[in-house]
């Protein structure tokens, strides 16, 4: 496990995304009333390690070894295969990712290069 997030949490729409060394986002619905999780996609964008993982209102973000920043949006249920919307080519490994507050948002992204990417979402 590289991260975890929670999205429309204690909403029937409740999912959890957990992501893999291995470039795999699974997606898993949370249950209201017992732990019976279920897994219901796997989401295989990413060609190497995911280190991060974060959900805004609209959109859920990775970032991976593979030196991208992916995002996904919500609007699209559990239709996980056309949610990705955008690509972000980061021309080196990217360890960690920050949104911050507001319409739109700044995406902050930490390289393994030491540099800091800083853009609009």
């Amino acid at each position: 496990v590289g991260a975890m997030a929670i999205a429309h949490e204690r909403t029937d729409m409740s999912r959890l995304f957990v992501t893999s060394w291995s470039g795999t986002v699974y997606v898993w619905k949370i249950p209201k009333e017992d732990l019976d999780y279920v897994l219901i996609h796997e989401i295989r964008h990413h060609t190497r390690r995911i280190n991060d993982v974060l959900i805004t209102r609209a959109h859920f973000l990775t970032c991976s070894d593979d030196g991208t920043i992916r995002y996904y949006g919500l609007c699209h249920g559990d239709q996980y295969e056309k949610a990705l919307e955008r690509v972000v080519d980061c021309g080196s490994r990217v360890k960690c990712i920050h949104v911050t507050p507001g319409d739109p948002g700044v995406v902050v992204a930490g390289l393994a290069d030491g540099r800091v990417l800083v853009y609009e979402l």
